[in-house]
């Protein structure tokens, strides 16, 4: 009996998300809108000249062809301008093209290609959109990073432009760990040819921050582990007063006792005084 084929999803030209294959009709990506043709049970091929400009360039990026893909970007934008994506793939391809061919890192450049993408957008799900533009600049950071290393072109100048990409998927993207990480690991090796870490500040204030998230992950841990287990036990868990309500508490008690001390004075004056009026 023979086992039935299955076909893996196929990457949209346009963004790269998968697509799952479809037969007949067309195939809308959820996440940038191209329309695909259906292409039998192989998936989707491009229904228009856009998206084979789009899967062209993409095809010439992942080979390391910086240059071709840059063109074919470069390409789309004068021709469709208002394509968000392609700003955005423009961006990439030429920090790429620019660290291979001139050993440095523009990132301002690259982060204007990003801001021009995010303004062009005009979808559903712009947030989606940013959080994984940010995803992709941070990785594309990482990896520029080590082509730099590769070249001796990791000076402060070009490390502290990547660490601008890291910064922005800090903020935007869906993994703030691995930013710190990645921010540290650039801050901690950069020196100059003199031995000091002109970074060492930038370094240490995200290792605080790597500390202060683990330590808040750990004492959370422990706490859900005490709770279940006194919940196990069928005993409801302690809860320990704020010291701001035990304070506000005695409060309340001392203005409650001063005003009975003063009822009670109050009482006793008015009985002498009931008593002095009828012996005279």
């Amino acid at each position: 009996m023979s086992e039935e084929k299955t076909t893996p999803p196929r990457p949209c030209p346009k963004c790269g998300a998968a697509l799952e294959p479809q037969a007949e009709g067309k195939v809308t990506c959820e996440y940038c809108g191209a329309s695909l043709d259906a292409d039998g049970p192989g998936g989707a091929k491009p229904a228009d000249p856009l998206a084979e400009l789009y899967e062209r360039g993409r095809e010439a990026f992942a080979r390391g062809d910086y240059a071709a893909a840059y063109e074919t970007f470069d390409r789309i934008t004068d021709e469709h301008p208002d394509e968000h994506e392609a700003w955005l793939e423009k961006g990439l391809a030429g920090a790429y093209q620019e660290l291979t061919e001139e050993g440095r890192v523009d990132a301002d450049e690259l982060l204007l290609r990003l801001e021009k993408a995010l303004e062009l957008y005009r979808g559903e799900g712009r947030e989606a959109f940013e959080r994984k533009a940010a995803d992709r600049l941070g990785a594309a950071a990482l990896e520029l990073y080590d082509h730099a290393v590769q070249r001796g072109a990791d000076d402060e100048a070009n490390v502290k432009g990547l660490l601008d990409l890291l910064f922005f998927w800090e903020t935007s993207g869906s993994d703030e760990a691995a930013a710190w990480n990645g921010i540290v690991r650039l801050a901690e090796e950069t020196a100059t040819p003199e031995g000091t870490r002109p970074l060492a500040h930038v370094a240490e204030k995200y290792q605080k921050k790597i500390r202060e998230k683990a330590e808040a992950e750990a004492r959370a841990a422990t706490e859900a582990g005490a709770k279940a287990a006194a919940e196990a036990k069928g005993e409801a868990p302690e809860e320990k007063a704020a010291p701001s309500r035990r304070k506000s508490g005695r409060t309340a008690l001392t203005v409650v006792g001063i005003v009975a001390g003063i009822a009670v004075l109050c009482v006793l004056c008015f009985v002498i005084l009931a008593v002095i009026v009828s012996v005279s």
